[in-house]
C-alpha cells in the first residue's frame, strides 16, 4: 500500500505534552488539538485543520497523591476555548480524547516563574515560502515549592514568552513560537545570522537564527565508490551526510564516510557479506553540509546526582538494569513505565508496597529491590540540557513533551475516567492510559527533533515524511563528472511510495557523537549512527557566574575515541533494514504484541502459531524464510525475456552460460521469478502465479554467443508466455536423491521443527530478555555444528521482544552488529534475501561461500 495515500489521521498538541501553568502569569495556559491529516492536494505532507477540536474530552489526575486522593483538586479544561482553570500546584497527568483518537500528557501548576532563558545557543530554520519550521526550545525556573513540581521546566510554545524577529524580512514566527526562512543567511556562502528577541515581563533575552535553503541545487557530490553514475537507477546509490560535524571537522566526515565505504564493501572479510560481494551493483556518495555544533540534542534529562551504583549523566529513564547480573528485576525504563517518574525531592518510603495497591496494571513487586527503588528516586535533575544546533535537526532518545496520539480500536479499546479513585478494572485501565506518558523513545534512537521538524512535514518515526530537511537535500544533489557534465543523482532518493525505487532507504547519517545512537528512521528511508558508543552525558551547569541563570545546563562535548570500525558495523545493520530486514535483538520482556510485521526475517507467533499441541506450538509451514531453495545454479536476467517458438529465452550472460548448458545436458528443473518486490522492498511471500513464477522448465536451447538460453518443456504454461523483467532470477534449486527440492532449512532441523512444533533455542527462557547468541538444542542423528549459532531454523526473540517473535538463527548481524566472527555477519536467510534483491544471479556463490557448514544433511 501507498504510505502516504493511506487515511492517516492523528492528533497534535499545542504547545506540546509537558506542560506547565502558572498561577501567577501573564496569561493563562491554554491546550490547543489540532487533527491532522493527510495533505489533499499534495500526499507528501500533512495538513493541520484550521480550526481546533472544540469538543475534546479532558481527564485529570493526581498520580503523586494516595490512592482515594488522585482525583481531589484538579484543574478543568474549557473544550471550547481549551484555557486551563487550576487552583494548586502540582503535578498532574492527562488524557484527551476526541473521537477515536487520544493523546496523554503532564501539567505541572506552579506559583510563578522566576525566570526563562532560550535552551538554544542558536537554531537553524528553513527557507520555506509557507511553512514554519523550527521552534526555539524556552526554559523557566519556577518559585521553588515543596509540592514536588520541578523547579525547571519546558514552557516552549506557551506563549508565556513573547517572541519578535529583529529582521522580518529574513524570519518570521508565527504564534506557536516557530521560525520560518523568508531569505537565507549565507547568499555569499558564509552565514550571517540575525536574532530574534524574547520578552517576559521585561526579562529580554536574543538568539541567533540562521537560514537553510535545504532545496537548492548542490554541485559538491562526492563519491567514494563509483561504478556507473549514468544509469544509476539501475544501482543502489548509498549517499552519506553529516550530522553535528562543524567546518572544523570537515575532513573528519569525509574520512568517517571512506573509512565505512571501505569496510563495508571489503569482500577480503566476511563480516558484512554479501555487500562486498555486490559491490559492483553500488555507488556511494558524499555530500559535506556543516552544523554550527557538535553532538547532537537529548531528549531526555540526565541524571545530575549519583545513586549507588547508578553515575551522573545516564539519561532519565535509562534502558539498563540497576544490577546487569539481575536480569529477573525491571529495567529502570520498565520500571519508570509502569509506576510514572519521582516527585522532585522524592522522599516516600516503602515504594513497593504503594506501588502495589496503586491499582497500577501491571506492576510486580517481585521484580525490584532496595537497590532499584533507591536509584529510581535518583531520577532526577534540576536543570535541562540546552539543545544543539545542528544541520538536521536530530534528536536521540525523545522529550516526554514530543508524544504521538494513540487510536482506540477493538484491540485498544476506549478508556474513559471512572467517577471515583477506588479499586476497580476501570481505575486500573485509566491509569494504563495516562501512565503511556512515561513511555518515551529508547535512550539511543535517533530521530527528527518536532522542534526543528514541523508537524505539516514530520508526523512520527514509522512514517516516510518525504518533505524532511535530509531528503529535500539530497533530491538536490548533482555529481560532476570529468567531462563536467551534471549527473541529477539526487533523484535517486526522491522515493515514490506507490513503486519499487533500488535506492530508496540508502540514505545515511553520519553523526558526530560520542553517545550510542542508531536507528533506521522516517519509514525505513534514512539510517542515522553516531560514530562513538558511550552511554553517559558530560554536561555542566551555568554556576553563580551565568549571565542569566545558573541552572542553564549545557551539554559537553569531550575528546572522545572515534569508532569508525563501529561505525560500519551499525550502519550494514542499519542499510539491513533499507531491504526489509528487521532487528533480531531483545530489549524488552515478555511476549511481542500482534500486529503487522513488514519484515521478511521476522515473523510472530499469531502468524505461525499452530492450531495442535503443545502450548505455544509453531507451524514450520508457515514459516517462510523455511520455504526459500538452496540454489545451485543462478543467474540475473540482463534483458527482459522474449518468447521463442521452442519456450522463453532468457538473457544469462557470456560468463554464466557454461553453467546452463551443464544444466542442459543433465536436464536440471529450472524455476524463473519475476523481479517484483513490493513498493517497500518486502519479499514475502513470493507470488506464485504463472506471470510471477514458473517451476519445472528445463533447457532446451542456447546461444553461447548471445549468451542466452531458451527455457521449455512440459511445465510451459499457455501461450502467450508471460514476460520475465530485466533483472528477474532464473535458477535451478538442489535436489536430494529422490528429486525432492531442498530448502535453506536442513532437512534433520526441519523434521525436529514438523516433529516438536517449538523454537530450536537450548535456553528455554522466553520472558526476560538476552542479548546473547542462542545455540539450537540437540537434534537427534545431526553432528555437532561447529558454529551452532549460524544454524537455520526458528529461534525464539526478535523484534525487541524475548517472546512470541522469531527468526531464523541464533546469530546474525541483525541481532548484533558488533559480536566477533561470524555472529556479527548476517545470517544465511538475510544473505539469501539481499541478494535476491539485488542481483540474484550471485545465489549459488553465496551458498558455496557461506551456507552454514557448506553441507546439507
Amino acid at each position: 500500500m501507498d504510505a502516504m495515500a493511506d487515511d492517516f489521521t492523528d492528533l497534535v498538541l499545542f504547545p506540546h505534552c509537558d506542560v506547565h501553568a502558572v498561577l501567577d502569569g501573564a496569561k493563562p495556559l491554554t491546550l490547543k488539538v489540532f487533527r491532522r491529516r493527510r495533505h489533499e492536494s499534495n500526499p507528501r505532507r500533512y495538513r493541520l485543520d484550521p480550526n481546533p477540536v472544540t469538543d475534546a474530552v479532558y481527564e485529570f489526575m493526581a498520580p503523586h497523591r494516595d490512592p482515594g486522593k488522585r482525583f481531589d483538586g484538579l484543574p478543568t479544561v474549557d473544550p471550547a476555548t481549551g484555557q486551563v482553570t487550576a487552583t494548586e500546584p502540582g503535578v498532574y497527568l492527562f488524557q484527551i480524547r476526541a473521537g477515536d483518537d487520544y493523546i496523554v500528557g503532564r501539567l505541572q501548576v506552579h506559583n510563578r516563574i522566576m525566570n526563562w532563558w532560550f535552551g538554544n545557543n542558536s537554531i537553524t530554520t528553513a527557507l520555506d515560502p509557507e511553512i514554519y519550521h523550527a521552534q526555539p526550545t524556552l526554559y523557566a525556573r519556577f518559585i521553588n515549592e515543596p509540592t514536588g513540581t520541578d523547579l525547571v521546566g519546558d514552557i516552549t510554545g506557551h506563549g508565556y514568552v513573547a517572541l519578535t524577529p529583529d529582521h522580518p524580512d529574513t524570519v518570521v514566527v508565527n504564534e506557536h513560537g516557530r521560525l520560518r526562512g523568508v531569505a537565507v543567511t549565507d547568499p555569499d556562502g558564509v552565514h550571517h545570522p540575525v536574532s530574534i528577541t524574547g520578552n517576559y515581563r521585561d526579562m529580554v533575552r536574543s538568539l541567533a537564527v540562521r537560514v537553510v535553503d535545504y532545496g537548492k541545487v548542490r554541485t559538491d557530490l562526492d563519491a567514494s565508490l563509483r561504478n556507473n553514475v549514468s544509469q544509476s537507477s539501475e544501482l543502489q546509490n548509498i549517499l552519506f551526510l553529516p550530522e553535528g560535524f562543524t567546518d572544523a571537522e570537515k575532513t573528519k566526515f569525509y574520512e568517517f564516510a571512506y573509512r565505512a565505504t571501505d569496510l563495508i564493501f571489503d569482500n577480503a572479510t566476511p563480516r558484512h557479506e554479501p555487500y562486498g560481494l555486490l559491490r559492483e551493483h553500488f555507488n556511494v556518495f558524499n555530500s559535506f553540509v556543516p552544523s554550527e555544533e557538535n553532538g547532537v540534542t537529548c531528549g531526555f534529562r540526565v541524571t545530575d546526582r549519583a545513586t549507588g551504583r547508578v553515575p551522573t549523566g545516564l539519561a532519565i529513564p535509562f534502558d539498563m538494569r540497576v544490577n546487569s547480573k539481575k536480569p529477573k528485576l525491571y529495567t529502570m525504563a520498565a520500571l519508570v513505565a509502569r509506576v510514572g517518574l519521582p516527585q522532585r525531592n522524592e522522599a516516600r518510603e516503602h515504594l513497593a508496597e504503594l506501588w502495589n495497591r496503586q491499582g497500577l496494571p501491571d506492576f510486580d513487586p517481585t521484580r525490584v529491590d532496595g537497590e532499584t527503588v533507591d536509584a529510581w528516586k535518583g531520577l532526577q535533575c534540576t536543570g535541562m540540557l540546552h539543545v544543539r544546533d545542528t544541520v538536521f535537526g536530530l534528536v536521540l532518545g525523545g522529550r516526554f513533551a514530543d508524544r504521538a496520539s494513540g487510536k482506540s480500536t477493538a484491540t485498544n479499546p476506549a478508556v474513559v475516567k471512572p467517577a471515583l479513585d477506588r479499586s476497580s478494572e476501570a481505575m486500573t485501565r485509566f491509569i494504563g492510559r495516562v501512565y503511556e506518558f512515561y513511555t518515551t523513545a529508547l535512550n539511543r534512537h535517533l530521530g527528527f527533533d518536532p522542534r526543528r521538524h514541523p508537524p505539516e512535514l514530520y508526523a512520527n518515526s514509522r512514517r516516510p515524511n518525504p518533505d524532511n530537511s535530509v531528503l529535500r537535500l539530497a533530491a538536490g544533489l548533482k555529481f560532476k563528472g570529468e567531462s563536467g557534465t551534471l549527473y541529477d543523482i539526487g533523484k535517486a532518493w526522491f522515493f515514490d511510495d506507490s513503486v519499487f525505487q533500488r535506492s530508496r532507504g540508502l540514505v545515511g547519517l553520519i553523526v558526530y557523537d560520542y553517545l550510542s545512537g542508531g536507528t533506521n528512521m522516517n519509514g525505513l528511508t534514512i539510517a542515522a549512527q553516531t560514530v562513538a558508543s558511550k552511554n553517559r552525558v558530560v554536561y555542566e551547569y551555568g554556576g553563580p557566574s551565568d549571565g542569566i541563570d545558573p541552572q542553564r545546563m549545557f551539554r559537553k562535548i569531550p575528546k572522545f575515541a572515534e569508532e569508525p570500525d563501529g561505525l560500519a558495523d551499525t550502519i550494514a545493520h542499519e542499510f539491513g533494514h533499507s531491504f526489509n530486514l528487521g532487528d533480531e535483538y531483545e530489549e524488552f520482556d515478555g511476549d511481542a504484541p500482534e500486529y503487522d510485521l513488514p519484515w521478511d526475517n521476522v515473523t510472530l507467533y499469531s502468524s505461525i502459531r499452530s492450531n495442535s499441541p503443545p502450548p505455544r506450538a509453531i507451524d514450520p509451514a508457515k514459516v517462510e524464510w523455511l520455504k526459500l531453495p538452496a540454489i545451485l545454479i543462478s543467474s540475473t536476467l540482463s534483458a527482459d525475456s522474449q518468447e521463442r517458438n521452442n519456450g522463453i529465452e532468457v538473457n544469462v550472460g557470456a560468463l554464466d552460460i557454461g553453467a546452463w548448458i551443464f544444466a542442459q545436458l543433465r536436464q536440471f528443473p529450472v524455476r524463473l521469478q519475476n523481479f517484483d518486490p513490493r513498493p517497500n522492498g518486502r519479499q514475502f511471500p513470493f507470488p506464485t502465479t504463472p506471470q510471477q513464477q514458473l517451476n519445472g522448465l528445463v533447457v532446451v536451447d542456447n546461444d553461447v554467443t548471445r549468451g542466452t538460453i531458451v527455457l521449455g518443456g512440459s511445465a510451459l504454461p499457455p501461450r502467450p508466455f508471460p514476460t520475465f523483467k530485466k533483472g528477474s532470477a532464473v535458477f535451478v534449486p538442489m535436489q536430494d536423491g529422490a528429486g525432492k527440492e531442498i530448502p535453506v532449512v536442513r532437512k534433520s532441523v526441519l523434521k525436529f521443527l514438523q516433529e516438536h512444533r517449538t523454537p530450536l533455542n537450548k535456553n528455554r527462557e522466553h520472558f526476560h530478555f538476552s542479548e546473547e547468541a542462542d545455540v539450537p538444542v540437540r537434534i537427534p542423528g545431526q553432528r555437532k555444528p561447529a558454529q551452532p549459532s549460524t544454524m537455520i531454523g526458528v529461534f525464539e526473540g526478535a523484534d525487541h521482544f524475548a517472546g512470541a517473535a522469531y527468526r531464523p538463527a541464533g546469530a546474525c548481524k541483525m541481532r548484533n552488529s558488533s559480536a566477533r566472527d561470524d555472529y556479527s555477519a548476517f545470517c544465511f536467510v538475510c544473505k539469501w534475501l539481499i541478494v535476491n534483491r539485488i542481483d540474484p544471479g550471485f545465489h549459488a556463490l553465496v551458498r558455496g561461500m557461506f551456507y552454514p557448514e557448506h553441507n546439507h544433511d
